[in-house]
């Protein structure tokens, strides 16, 4: 089954930064993003898009708002994310793909935004993001859809604008 992701990408600057900071670790197998929605209900047939598109049509671009670093345990790494905008945008797609939100991918109430920085980050690490991603802000105008290759990283299939 190939797995497909709904998310959100930051501009430029934030969008280098981000990834020129994950670049001296790692070479990531998406680009900077905040998901949105992932594999569940994303099927192969995508017959969910048209809806998908026809919902992102109706939305306003929309701000978002990186709140510093925090973690997920020690394996995750993260830029916060507060915004009143994405977590409406994420529970309209679950309905929009007509899937009922999985816990497991902590979809939902269990919805928790972020943009993943580095996966088991070392203790210099965690001082050094913290002192590089502190507060940023940007207006979010579309919703990129992203498909998982074979070679292990996703590549973009569309991007479907903010138009409401």
């Amino acid at each position: 089954m190939t797995t497909y992701v709904l998310a959100l990408i930051p501009p430029e600057p934030i969008y280098g930064q981000v990834l020129q900071y994950q670049l001296q670790y790692k070479r990531p197998n998406m680009e900077p993003h905040i998901t949105i929605k992932f594999k569940a209900g994303l099927t192969d047939d995508l017959e969910w898009l048209p809806r998908v598109r026809e919902m992102c049509a109706e939305v306003k671009p929309f701000s978002v708002h990186l709140s510093g670093t925090r973690t997920f345990g020690r394996r995750v790494l993260f830029w916060d994310v507060v915004s009143p905008g994405a977590k409406d945008l994420h529970l309209k797609t679950l309905q929009a793909v007509g899937h009922p939100p999985q816990t497991d991918l902590f979809e939902g109430e269990a919805y928790q935004m972020h943009m993943t920085l580095l996966y088991d980050p070392k203790p210099v690490q965690l001082a050094e993001a913290a002192d590089l991603f502190r507060e940023a802000d940007f207006t979010a105008t579309f919703l990129r859809l992203a498909v998982k290759k074979p070679h292990g990283r996703y590549e973009t299939v569309e991007d479907l604008p903010f138009l409401g």
